[in-house]
C-alpha cells in the first residue's frame, strides 16, 4: 500500500506522483457542510506504460552510393529501459537485416525500402514506427582533369584527359567538356570518361586555357571538375636561309646579311640576331658589317638567328662571300687636254692642233671620236680610234675638222679597269678647242 499522501486533497493525482506497480487507495467522505456521511473508498494498481518511438533515416533520399542508417528516438512514461527491434523490407519482401544500418552496396537504384522500429520495455512492446524510401539515381563522379602538353604553343593541340570517372549504379560515364579561353567558352563536346579531347586553333600566344568537365550517366550530372590553367607559350620563329648582300662585295660596299623565309606562328614582328665572321673569326654582331673589318680577298660569313623578341629560332648560315678587287678611280683630272684654249692654227710640237695625254699615275687607253655638229651624227668615215698608252701618250684631234672630239682615258690596277674621259670641241667660228664652256664639251 502506498503511504498516505496528505497533500493530495483533490480528485486528480498528477502522473508524476505515481509509479508503476503502486497500489493507490482513495477515501471519499460525503458532507453536507454540517455533518459528514459514511466514507467510501476505492483502490487501484498503477500499471505499465507502453514505450513509444519516432523514426528517421539518413540520408532521407539515398542512392546506391550510400549506407542507410535508421535512428529511433524512444520514450517510456515509467522510465523503464527501452529496447528497439529492427526489421527491413525491400520491394515488399522482408530483408535479412535486424540492425539499424544497411551497409554501402546494399541499395540499388529504383528499389523501394521500408524500415520498422518496435520499442519495448521489460513488460511489453510499444507501437512500431515505419519509414519508407526509394533509392534514387547516384550521380557520376570525376576525380581529376589534366590539360597538356605543358608549354603548348599555338602550333600545338591542347589535350584534356580524365581520371577517376565512376558511377555507383554501374552506368557508363560520359564527360561534358567545356573549353574556356580567357574566361570565354569557345567549344563544348561530350566524350567518354575513359577518352580524351583536344582543342586547336582557337587560342593565341598568352591565352589562358581551362576545361570544366562535368560527368554524366545519362540521368543526372555529377559535380563539375575544373582543370588547372594552361597558358599558351610563345612559338619560336624560323627561317629558311640567308645571303650576304651585295654580291659581289668590295671594300667600300655596305655589307648586310639578309634573312630568307621568316616565319612565326604567333605573327610576331620579324627580328634577327646577326653574327659576322671574317676569314673564319667572329668580328662583329649587327645588321651591317662594320667597315674596316675586312680587306680585298677577305672571306665574309654571317649567321642569322631569327628572334621574335622572346625566343630564338634555329640559326641559318649564309654562303661565304670573298671581297673582290675594286676598280681604281679614274677622273678627268687624270687627263690633260691642251692647249686650253687652242686656236685653229695652233700646232702641237708633236703634230696636230689639239692633244690630250694621261697624267702620271694613270694608264690605259685614249680614244678620239669626232662628231659632226652639222647633222648631229657621227661621220661614217671618222671612227673612234683607240690605242694603248701609258702616261704621257698624246693622240691628237684634227684642227681642220670642225666638230666635237672626245678624248677618253681608261685606267686600271692590272686586275680591274676603270674609265674616264674629257671632250674637245673645235669651234667653227673661233677655232678654239679646250675643256669646258662652249669651246670644249
Amino acid at each position: 500500500m502506498t503511504p498516505p499522501r496528505a497533500h493530495l486533497t483533490s480528485a486528480l493525482v498528477p502522473a508524476e506522483e505515481t509509479t508503476r506497480g503502486e497500489v493507490w487507495k482513495v477515501v471519499v467522505t460525503p458532507s453536507d457542510g454540517t455533518l459528514d456521511g459514511t466514507p467510501a473508498e476505492a483502490s487501484v494498481i498503477i500499471g505499465n506504460s507502453l514505450p513509444s518511438t519516432t523514426l528517421a533515416v539518413d540520408p532521407p533520399i539515398p542512392t546506391a552510393a550510400d549506407a542507410m542508417i535508421a535512428t529511433a528516438t524512444t520514450s517510456d512514461e515509467d522510465d523503464d529501459p527501452v529496447t528497439v527491434a529492427w526489421s527491413w523490407s525491400r520491394n515488399g519482401v522482408l530483408f535479412g537485416v535486424t540492425t539499424n544500418e544497411l551497409p554501402v552496396g546494399t541499395l540499388t537504384r529504383g528499389d523501394v525500402w521500408e524500415v520498422t522500429a518496435t520499442p519495448a520495455d521489460d513488460a511489453a512492446a510499444g507501437s512500431p514506427a515505419t519509414v519508407g524510401f526509394t533509392v534514387e539515381n547516384a550521380r557520376s563522379t570525376l576525380q581529376t582533369v589534366i590539360l597538356g602538353p605543358a608549354g603548348a604553343t599555338v602550333a600545338d593541340a591542347v589535350t584534356v584527359s580524365f581520371s577517376g570517372a565512376s558511377d555507383p549504379d554501374g552506368d557508363a560515364v560520359d564527360v561534358r567538356v567545356a573549353w574556356m579561353v580567357d574566361g570565354i567558352e569557345v567549344f563544348t563536346e561530350v566524350v567518354g570518361g575513359e577518352e580524351s579531347a583536344t582543342l586547336s586553333g582557337l587560342y593565341g600566344k598568352g591565352a589562358e586555357v581551362v576545361v570544366i568537365a562535368t560527368p554524366t550517366d545519362g540521368y543526372d550530372d555529377g559535380a563539375p571538375v575544373t582543370s588547372e590553367v594552361l597558358v599558351i607559350a610563345d612559338s619560336p620563329p624560323s627561317a629558311t636561309g640567308a645571303h650576304i648582300a651585295p654580291d659581289p662585295v668590295y671594300v667600300d660596299s655596305v655589307v648586310t646579311c639578309v634573312g630568307e623565309g621568316w616565319a612565326d606562328a604567333d605573327g610576331d614582328d620579324e627580328g634577327w640576331r646577326t653574327t659576322w665572321t671574317v676569314d673564319g673569326a667572329v668580328v662583329a654582331a649587327g645588321a651591317v658589317l662594320p667597315a674596316g673589318t675586312y680587306t680585298r680577298g677577305s672571306v665574309l660569313g654571317c649567321e642569322l638567328v631569327p628572334y621574335d623578341g622572346e625566343l630564338e629560332g634555329p640559326g641559318v648560315t649564309a654562303a661565304d662571300v670573298t671581297v673582290q678587287n675594286s676598280a681604281p678611280a679614274c677622273a678627268t683630272t687624270g687627263i690633260t687636254i691642251g692647249p686650253d684654249p687652242a686656236t685653229r692654227d695652233f700646232v702641237h710640237p708633236r703634230g696636230g692642233q689639239c692633244a690630250a695625254r694621261l697624267d702620271r699615275g694613270a694608264h690605259g687607253s685614249l680614244e678620239r671620236r669626232p662628231r659632226d655638229r652639222r647633222n648631229g651624227h657621227k661621220q661614217p668615215d671618222h671612227r673612234g680610234e683607240r690605242a694603248a698608252h701609258r702616261h704621257g701618250a698624246q693622240p691628237r684631234a684634227d684642227a681642220d675638222h670642225r666638230g666635237r672630239h672626245r678624248l677618253g682615258a681608261g685606267c686600271g690596277d692590272r686586275s680591274r679597269g676603270g674609265r674616264g674621259h674629257a671632250r674637245l670641241r673645235l669651234d667653227r667660228r673661233r677655232g678654239l678647242c679646250g675643256r669646258g664652256g662652249d669651246a670644249c664639251g
